[in-house]
């Protein structure tokens, strides 16, 4: 019925020639709609892949693993088997750098948590959150996220030393304004009631989506609070997924029965 008034508004007399025209027409102006919107999809697109999102954006191998519970139930084994991976896949030809963490950013996988700052009480209306990452020690390197303040986390915060901990900049700026974070200590409403000493400050990562802001995160190793669900990265070739049978079979060597999943990488 639109079509028909379409054609009397346009005094186009409703026949095979007028009707040819009109479909002329109404095809040149949906090329127009469709490169309109192809258009502002690319400018977006474009704009979003230039957006600085905090870690290096070249392609590196990406792959999870989840330690079965039952073989894995205590800290010492979930530990040792990251540690001994680590060591392994860093020493394959080829892999430049190799970190892992509990949640890849942008994955979609966030775990927040409330943490609270010593000697520092709460406002009522105020909400100390903020996402909680593990990471292994070569994990900043890999994903080439800049340090700001301190240092990173090493080999020797291990489950034997003080606990310790690195924070974005953005929990910086929002909850230490006029001071600075070194050497303050926080505590994670974990159930743990231990307090981690602020060693570090990191730049800002987007964690949950490319275009929005970035905000507070904690990051703590794995060698003091190992978890069974990682993301591995390494780093390496042009062509990072070559990387892939050779850490499948050092993956292997460890456990036969594991089978890393999710394989990607990061661009």
């Amino acid at each position: 019925e639109a079509l028909k008034e379409g054609i009397k508004a346009m005094n186009v007399k409703f026949s095979r020639g007028g009707l040819r025209q009109l479909l002329v027409v109404t095809e040149v102006a949906l090329a127009l709609v469709l490169l309109i919107g192809a258009g502002l999809l690319i400018k977006s697109f474009l704009r979003l892949t230039n957006t600085d999102t905090g870690f290096d954006k070249s392609p590196a191998l990406t792959m999870q693993i989840n330690l079965p519970s039952a073989k894995y139930a205590d800290p010492p084994r979930i530990r040792a088997f990251y540690e001994r991976l680590m060591a392994q896949v860093a020493s394959l030809p080829g892999v430049k750098s190799v970190g892992a963490t509990s949640n890849l950013p942008l994955s979609g996988n966030i775990l927040f948590l409330r943490f609270f700052i010593e000697g520092r009480e709460a406002a009522s209306n105020q909400i100390r959150d903020a996402g909680v990452r593990v990471v292994t020690s070569g994990y900043f390197d890999t994903m080439g996220v800049r340090l700001s303040k301190g240092r990173f986390l090493n080999e020797q915060d291990n489950d034997k030393a003080a606990r310790v901990a690195v924070i974005s900049e953005a929990m910086s700026r929002r909850f230490f304004p006029d001071e600075s974070p070194i050497g303050k200590r926080l505590m994670l409403d974990d159930g743990e009631n231990t307090w981690r000493e602020i060693v570090g400050v990191v730049a800002d990562v987007k964690q949950s989506s490319i275009e929005a802001e970035a905000g507070p995160e904690i990051y703590i190793s794995n060698l003091q609070d190992p978890v069974v669900l990682m993301t591995i990265v390494a780093r390496g070739p042009s062509n990072p997924n070559v990387l892939t049978p050779a850490i499948r079979n050092e993956i292997n060597k460890l456990n036969n029965s594991l089978a890393p999943y999710n394989i990607k990488t990061t661009d």
